[in-house]
């Protein structure tokens, strides 16, 4: 039946009081189910499940001094809106009401109230409810603003959701205390609320749309709430629930000459019919949001005793998780903020359904379906790996870790945390576990250019030393449609490095940005003296990037303290500018080896000013236009430059944690160095009015030349809490011999050692300082006078002298096929090379390259042989299937790629100098 687009047939059937209809010999009837049929579902959250009867008792005392004819009065007729824009102060949201001043709302910043003579509702909005009956809205309206100021439809929207929350708790004390009357003053809540729905207006709340009012079909909105997800009134479901059994409701029905349970079980169908086809108007997929409207109708379907509602939560159910996690268990959209979010609600949505049994006479003819003391975790085993994350993706601190849209929190006990290993999203943070000072360094490198709650930060980097988020990912910064939202989810608000043109590129349909992890060693073999990861992400061909990589690798000092070494190179486009930025909590005092100058205007030019858009809404948090691009760019002021193609140092201290970090960077050709401030924006706690107050220091790098730039940015940090010492003293960058933009070195000098750290992209032996090297990675560490050890990545080799360290040959080959556990087989890759059996390269992370060059590592448990090869058994689910073209990814984001798939295994190799 439609809902909404055919409303005389849809709505007013509904609202007269159809009956589901489940089969042809089934009627859905509440009473033929005990009652509070949903209690564990309302209490499977602790906040709920700790409440006990003083508390509620004082949660409702306001409202239970007043006499019914009062609370009756808060009941309007016309529904309204969740929150709007201050006319006054332009920052805060008019939402804020109370009972002790019930016929006005206020705005959450300004405290200015609503309604005031200064801001008549003059203007009308006319629409139709729906029921097809004829409203008109008020709302204030000035000239010049494009804003409709709906000030009492949020005076309304408010009282509801305020009645409706108190049902809840009203029925949980007639529930605890058997005292009639809090069962009464539910009912009359219920009942009032109920008998007005009809005439209310289905309504838009977007802050980009605006407010309106919608007859027929609202494409994000609703009813009851904001938006369909959440249309099920569920506070009233469970105050209903709660207060089923009391003998109020046939007191009422008898005052009021009608079955007053009617209305009330009217509105939650409704509700519930509106959810489904609303979901289908959206085209039917699934997000974040769903699991709360899972639970919601699952508890609507058990305290109506209806099963089509609980069984139309099953696909649904089924539909957030397919094809919605990668294979390492991260939630599609990137964010551990929205992915906690997500797994926790899935988690009570799978409690909703536990022993659910469907009643007699009950016959599912839509999906098939039978219910039978329903367990909905034993069916998505990919739940358990989701669950799993939760308790990875965190600082040392125990925060979850703020990458893309996730909120910042408090800390709590600092400890020791193993690395973070999330090859399919694309995240790997190296750490030292045995440590008492912590050190955390994190190599972010998503698959997807952009995706829903993303940021701009493929390749970014976060510092976590010294007690705290030193080089921080900055997070969630909620401000809608503002450019300081956009300014916070660019690139220029992470620590990366990103290659731009003069000319935009024409953008492409593509989202897919080939990201591959290159090199992983976290260590095993060395007690973690050294361990590094390296990954590579040009993005979709259309950016039309030829190189984008980062190497990163944490190198331990002495038990309590570990140093970085990070390189990022970039080849395209025609400018390159690299971005590093202190804490996003508090302001830093600044040392600086540059001689620097300053210069009028922002980072955007000379003649912009800071924040040259101000409070102007933007369209999204997506830069999509030269005038946002340069409004970010605005951010970064008091600018202070030099060119120099000499290295550089710079160091920031917190000025309240005493943190500090010291960066050494490296020279480069015609580079110019950048220092400027930019807004901190954490500090503000996402009040538009406090956004500009707290602000921090700032470092660019730039390079500009000709399209096809080559570029290698190259950083060394030592990072110590207050009271401690820094334990780098200089950093010397080397240039090999033979010269090559893609090959560094550096000479890290500390007390008594000194370490040689050479990269490349080749195989050519180079001279550095006299220490002959070749490979991707060396590592040559002198204590005092004397050779300490010696650490090669893959295909590599150092010779100092009568000591000399040299890899293992880098083993490529095909692969032949792809076994998974969850198809009853081992997690396994089989080869035609023959390589060591047992547990020879036990520890070892290889690659799976596909035909794009975007590539996934598995660690190796083991080797087997079998006809013509091995069996190489690795740690985790493959995540993908081979095809006769090439492969498809089983999971998120479920793209195929044509090609072969080779394997590659780099073997790390670490040796200790032992003289004679």
């Amino acid at each position: 039946m439609a809902y909404l687009a055919t409303v005389h047939t849809g709505v007013i059937l509904l609202l007269l009081g159809m009956v589901t209809l489940a089969s042809a010999d089934f009627v859905a009837d509440s009473s033929q189910v005990e009652h509070p049929a949903a209690a564990a579902i309302m209490l499977d959250t602790s906040l709920e499940a700790r409440r006990d009867e003083g508390n509620m008792r004082g949660i409702v005392a306001e409202l239970m001094a007043l006499d019914e004819a009062s609370v009756l009065a808060l009941v309007s007729r016309d529904n309204g809106f969740k929150r709007v824009r201050c006319p006054k102060c332009g920052s805060g949201w008019v939402s804020v009401w109370k009972l002790s001043d019930p016929d006005h709302v206020a705005c959450n910043e300004c405290g200015m109230k609503f309604p005031d003579p200064d801001y008549l509702e003059t203007a009308v909005h006319k629409g139709k409810n729906i029921s097809g009956e004829p409203v008109e809205w008020h709302y204030y309206k000035r000239e010049g603003d494009d804003t409709d100021y709906f000030l009492s439809a949020v005076l309304r929207h408010r009282r509801h959701k305020f009645l409706a929350g108190q049902s809840q708790y009203l029925g949980r004390l007639y529930q605890l205390t058997g005292e009639e009357k809090y069962a009464r003053r539910a009912a009359v809540i219920l009942v009032a609320l109920a008998e007005a729905y009809p005439h209310w207006c289905a309504r838009e709340s977007n802050v980009a749309s605006g407010h309106r009012i919608v007859y027929g079909r609202p494409r994000r909105g609703g009813v009851w709430h904001g938006h369909h997800f959440g249309e099920m009134p569920i506070s009233a479901v469970f105050g209903y629930d709660q207060a089923y059994n009391s003998p109020v409701w046939d007191e009422l029905s008898r005052e009021r000459g009608h079955n007053v349970r009617k209305p009330v079980e009217d509105w939650f169908r409704a509700s519930y019919q509106m959810i489904l086809e609303l979901h289908e108007d959206f085209g039917g997929g699934f997000g974040n949001l769903h699991p709360y409207t899972i639970r919601k109708v699952v508890a609507a379907g058990r305290v109506l005793n209806d099963p089509e509602m609980i069984h139309a939560m099953i696909p649904w159910f089924g539909g957030v998780i397919d094809g919605s996690f990668h294979f390492d268990g991260m939630w599609r959209e990137g964010s551990p903020g929205y992915h906690y979010q997500t797994v926790a609600n899935l988690a009570r949505a799978s409690n909703a359904f536990a022993g659910y049994t469907d009643p007699p006479g009950y016959v599912d003819s839509k999906y098939g379906l039978k219910l039978e003391n329903t367990n909905l975790s034993e069916r998505f085993p990919i739940l358990e790996k989701a669950a799993q994350v939760l308790g990875i993706m965190l600082y040392p601190d125990g925060r979850r870790v703020t990458v893309h849209d996730s909120h910042w929190r408090g800390g709590g006990e600092i400890k020791a945390r193993p690395n973070i290993e999330l090859n399919s999203y694309g995240h790997f943070a190296l750490s030292r576990e045995a440590t008492a000072d912590p050190t955390q360094v994190h190599l972010h490198f998503c698959p997807l250019t952009y995706l829903s709650h993303y940021h701009t930060d493929r390749l970014s980097m976060i510092l976590w030393a010294a007690g705290t988020e030193i080089l921080p990912d900055i997070g969630y910064i909620t401000l809608p449609n503002s450019i300081y939202r956009s300014f916070a989810t660019s690139c220029l608000s992470h620590n990366m490095s990103y290659v731009g043109w003069n000319e935009p590129r024409k953008p492409g349909s593509s989202k897919w940005a080939r990201s591959a992890l290159l090199a992983y060693d976290p260590g095993g073999h060395c007690d973690k003296q050294v361990q590094l990861v390296e990954a590579e992400s040009p993005g979709p061909p259309w950016q039309e990037i030829e190189t984008a990589r980062r190497l990163i690798m944490l190198i331990a000092l002495n038990d309590q303290r570990s140093y970085v070494f990070d390189l990022f190179r970039l080849k395209g486009g025609e400018w390159h500018e690299s971005v590093l930025r202190p804490s996003a909590d508090e302001d830093c005092d600044e040392q600086s080896s540059l001689a620097l100058a300053g210069r009028s205007g922002t980072l955007a030019g000379e003649d912009v000013a800071y924040n040259v858009l101000g409070r102007t809404p933007v369209s999204s948090a997506v830069i999509d236009s030269a005038e946002e691009w340069q409004a970010v760019r605005s951010f970064v002021h008091d600018v202070r430059v030099t060119q120099t193609a000499a290295p550089a140092v710079v160091t920031w201290t917190g000025q309240d944690t005493g943190a500090s970090v010291r960066c050494f960077l490296n020279d480069q050709p015609e580079t110019e160095f950048i220092l400027g401030r930019i807004p901190l924006l954490r500090p503000a706690n996402n009040i538009l009015s406090e956004v500009d107050k707290y602000q921090g220091p700032y470092l660019m790098r730039r390079r500009q030349g000709q399209e096809g730039l080559t570029s290698s940015f190259a950083a060394v940090y030592d990072a110590w809490a207050r009271g401690a010492e820094p334990m780098i003293e200089r950093v010397k960058w080397v240039t090999p011999q033979p010269s090559d933009p893609f090959a560094v070195a550096a000479i890290v000098t500390m007390k008594n050692r000194t370490d040689l750290i050479y990269c490349s992209t080749d195989d050519i032996e180079r001279n550095v300082a006299g220490v002959k090297v070749r490979g991707p990675v060396a590592v040559l560490s002198r204590q005092g006078a004397g050779l300490a050890w010696g650490y090669v990545y893959g295909d590599g080799q150092i010779k100092a002298d009568e000591f000399a360290v040299t890899g293992e040959p880098v083993v490529r080959t095909p692969l032949r096929e792809v076994l998974r556990a969850a198809e009853g087989d081992q997690d396994a890759l089989e080869v035609a090379a023959d390589l060591p059996e047992g547990e020879a390269l036990k520890g070892v992370w290889l690659r799976v390259i596909h035909g794009d060059g975007s590539a996934y590592g598995y660690r190796i448990e083991n080797v087997q042989e079998v006809a013509e090869g091995s069996r190489i058994v690795i740690h985790d689910e493959p995540g993908f299937e081979m095809t006769d073209d090439g492969m498809h990814m089983l999971f998120f984001p479920n793209y195929s790629i044509p090609g072969q798939q080779q394997v590659e295994i780099c073997v790390p190799r670490f040796v200790r100098h032992a003289p004679g």
